[in-house]
């Protein structure tokens, strides 16, 4: 998975200036797979050298309808000191994608003296798809026999899912077309 950078340089108000953060990291996963657990590594940053003071880090993720309502579907927080990696389970969610918001050093809802952005790509229940035919040819008004093997992200076998699966001769023209074809089954026989 590719990682998404943010940095931000801002300083937050601790007790002495010495210990003054300058700035925060976020690497945080541009895609997520629903019902599993990612990470967030959160970096503070200082002055060099210099000792920080523990700040209070939150990840929110949320999602819009298709109305643009704003729906809150996971948050997590953990006290920091120059580092730390905060677990984040990604809920089931009918969403495509989500927003992680980071804020670091909030005190209440609207004090928030950073905060970050970035969007998390939301993957579907599979992962893998091989189909495999019975031959590799065949003529029309043939059967065709195939096979399907759906697997998700633990590499266990798809259940209570559907397909579309489209034959296509060697022009590249869909000559035969099924739709909700239930992956519980794996083996096909269909007419072309």
């Amino acid at each position: 998975m590719a990682d998404a950078l943010i940095v931000l340089a801002l300083c937050f108000s601790t007790a002495t200036a010495a210990k003054c953060t300058t700035g925060f990291s976020v690497v945080a996963p541009e895609v997520a797979v629903p019902g599993k657990t990612t990470a967030v590594l959160v970096t503070l940053h200082g002055r060099e050298g210099a000792e920080l003071d523990p700040l209070n880090v939150t990840v929110k993720l949320e999602t819009q309808d298709t109305h643009n309502d704003v729906k809150l579907l996971m948050t997590a927080s953990q006290m920091i000191t120059g580092y730390g990696i905060i677990p984040l389970k990604i809920p089931l969610s009918p969403a495509s994608h989500c927003t992680l918001h980071t804020t670091v050093g909030c005190v209440g809802i609207e004090d928030c003296t950073a905060k970050s952005h970035s969007v998390i790509k939301l993957l579907g229940p599979v992962r893998d798809v091989i189909v495999r035919p019975a031959r590799h040819h065949y003529r029309p008004g043939e059967t065709i026999t195939f096979w399907i093997l759906a697997l998700d992200h633990d590499l266990r076998l798809v259940r209570n899912e559907l397909a579309y699966v489209a034959l296509k001769n060697p022009a590249g023209t869909k000559v035969a077309i099924w739709e909700q074809l239930s992956l519980d089954e794996g083996e096909f026989i269909k007419n072309i």
